[in-house]
């Protein structure tokens, strides 16, 4: 039961495609969009305006911007919506930065996974779906 919400200074519902559509299809769609931001907060609000729980809510980023404090969402969301969800942000990018501290990262639930593999996805069932 899971959601596609592209975004990058708001969710861009022009790139959703009803989920009967291919994963290439969704892809290309993806791969053809053009924005202007990365304010990493914004599918946050937008789970959070519409009240939508998930046990997991990854992002695909660039981490180009993180917005308006992409933590203190992150906290409103587990706070209001699921205490127990967890973040996964994979970082398409060659930073070493990030909005929070590992306490913090330890505390709100949130892993971080740098670059891409085909060993993503299993990575991320082994260590995080497992626990």
């Amino acid at each position: 039961d899971s959601i596609l919400l592209p975004w990058d200074e708001k969710i861009r519902t022009e790139y959703i495609k009803p989920k009967s559509s291919s994963t290439i299809d969704i892809a290309e769609r993806i791969a053809n969009a053009s924005g202007w931001g990365t304010y990493m907060e914004v599918p946050l609000e937008y789970l959070i305006n519409n009240n939508i729980k998930k046990d997991y809510v990854l992002f695909i980023t660039d981490s180009e911007e993180w917005g308006k404090g992409w933590l203190k969402y992150w906290i409103n969301y587990k706070k209001q919506i699921n205490p127990k969800a967890k973040a996964i942000i994979i970082r398409v990018d060659s930073y070493t930065s990030k909005p929070y501290d590992p306490a913090s990262a330890e505390k709100y639930d949130i892993y971080d996974v740098y670059g891409w593999s085909d060993n993503v996805f299993k990575w991320i069932e082994l260590k995080i779906l497992k626990n």
